[in-house]
């Protein structure tokens, strides 16, 4: 995990019996819901609003995508 001005880049090993699935578990505990893939990107929808997550091979196994901030700290209480 890398921390960047607006976003956190993460690097996931590619599974192919479930491909993104930390990506997606992730996703799903801060409360979106799983809609779709479309070329790189995870399409993920909460309530009226809708991200894409966009992905990119790093190698052989592994896989770079970033969430932008706002939704990894949505869940934290200032």
């Amino acid at each position: 995990m890398l921390e960047r001005t607006n976003d956190i880049r993460y690097v996931s090993e590619f599974e192919e019996k479930y491909p993104f699935g930390v990506m997606k578990e992730i996703m799903v505990i801060k409360g979106w819901q799983y809609r779709e893939q479309m070329g790189s990107g995870l399409v993920f929808e909460k309530e009226r609003e809708t991200i894409t997550i966009e992905t990119r091979q790093f190698s052989n196994h592994y896989y770079i995508w970033d969430i932008p901030k706002e939704i990894v700290h949505s869940d934290e209480q200032y």
